[in-house]
């Protein structure tokens, strides 16, 4: 075999152009992507790059999952119910794993720990993989308030920042009224992330702060229009498509009395766009027209901003708004009937997965306590299955709930 044959046999090498490459890692887990940044400085560019991190969040939007904080506390603390130190973990609900079996049980993984002790944390919201956390101290006179931006997937965690300070004019305004309930989202129009605080008085006016990530300052806005619903038991908003969205009316009372004491011409909701800082209010469908005897409930399922109620204890009703701020593209998407169940059964939709919707079910007493038990309905078959997760850690005490479950999509998002 001559030099000329031999040179055409050797294969040439493989040639990966830049763009295939990004299309490639951006199929990867962040755990995986953090690892590659060693490979090289380009990968390791490319892999901070912020079209790449866009990019990368386009394709994990696809495959959702779920999220709760996981307070872990050492046993020897359990005897000191005030202790507030421990640790946090963002413990994630896979969904093939309740998809395929709703009955699991669930490893803590220490890869998501904040590596803050502070376990009084609450969940403002979570957006494009970051989780934003909230907490508050106090004295006699006044409470003091910070926020902290987490992505787990990174293992990042911001300082405490937006620290402000709420001074009480009174013991019952300060124990009762002066609590700021924290929503936090993403401002599409600026590529920001924001945080909006806010509390109502006894005389229903209200104080709304937002404050810009990375700015670190809290601005007054306008006051609501309108009052969410049920401030009394901090109904939270709901995060969608730029927009920060509650159930309102012109009055608020605990809902047995809210029930008989106004119209559902008077229930509206009322969304803050995080862009402009201004507020739009909506009707509810037409479909709704009778007071139902338990708290409708707004939420986003199959990203369609939803409202969900039960007109009596026997029918469910869900109703999608398809065209975001269009009071006419409302349509009813699903109505499950529970007369085989509890006649006190009430359900609150969490996920939508696929032809499966998770609830939170409800079963009320004689005293209004209640348990919680997550459910999962096919509306295909018309099937009911109740979800039983046990959480895997014999150390410690935990508490982890998919009733309190969010939304979560894995990103390269950075905190800073």
């Amino acid at each position: 075999m001559d030099v000329q044959s031999a040179t055409c046999m050797t294969p040439s090498p493989v040639v990966l152009y830049d763009d295939l490459i990004a299309e490639v890692l951006s199929l990867l887990s962040v755990k995986s992507l953090l690892r590659l940044r060693c490979v090289n400085k380009s990968w390791r560019a490319l892999i901070s790059d912020p079209v790449f991190v866009k990019l990368h969040l386009k394709r994990s939007a696809t495959r959702k999952t779920l999220f709760t904080l996981m307070k872990r506390h050492p046993l020897s603390e359990l005897v000191d119910t005030e202790k507030r130190d421990g640790e946090v973990y963002c413990l994630l609900y896979p969904k093939s794993h309740l998809l395929h079996n709703p009955s699991f049980k669930l490893s803590v993984d220490s890869y998501y720990l904040s590596n803050d002790k502070d376990c009084s944390h609450k969940t403002a919201g979570s957006c494009n993989g970051l989780i934003c956390l909230t907490s508050y101290s106090f004295t006699n006179t006044y409470r003091e308030y910070w926020i902290l931006i987490w992505n787990p997937a990174t293992r990042t965690l911001s300082p405490k920042i937006g620290y402000f300070r709420d001074s009480a004019n009174s013991p019952s305004e300060y124990y009762w009224f002066r609590d700021f309930n924290f929503k936090f989202g993403y401002d599409n129009s600026t590529d920001t992330y924001k945080v909006v605080a806010f509390h109502i008085t006894n005389n229903l006016t209200s104080t709304v702060r937002i404050l810009t990530v990375g700015d670190n300052v809290w601005r007054d806005i306008e006051s609501f229009p309108v009052v969410p619903v049920g401030r009394i038991c901090k109904s939270g908003g709901v995060y969608f498509s730029g927009t920060l969205n509650w159930l309102a009316s012109d009055n608020d009372f605990p809902y047995s009395v809210l029930k008989v004491a106004i119209t559902v011409e008077q229930f509206r909701i009322v969304s803050l766009d995080l862009g402009t800082e201004t507020y739009n209010q909506y009707m509810l469908p037409r479909g709704f027209d009778e007071m139902p005897p338990y708290m409708p409930t707004l939420g986003v399922l199959g990203d369609c901003l939803c409202f969900s109620y039960s007109p009596n204890k026997i029918n469910f009703v869900i109703w999608k708004m398809q065209i975001f701020g269009v009071e006419e593209s409302w349509v009813q998407f699903l109505q499950i009937s529970y007369q085989t169940q509890h006649p006190d059964f009430h359900v609150v939709p969490l996920f939508l997965f696929e032809d499966t919707l998770i609830l939170k079910s409800h079963q009320y007493h004689i005293l209004m306590s209640h348990q919680r038990k997550p459910i999962f309905y096919n509306w295909r078959y018309n099937t009911v299955e109740e979800i039983n997760i046990t959480i895997a850690d014999n150390e410690t005490t935990c508490d982890g709930h998919l009733e309190t479950a969010l939304e979560y999509v894995e990103s390269l998002v950075s905190i800073f």
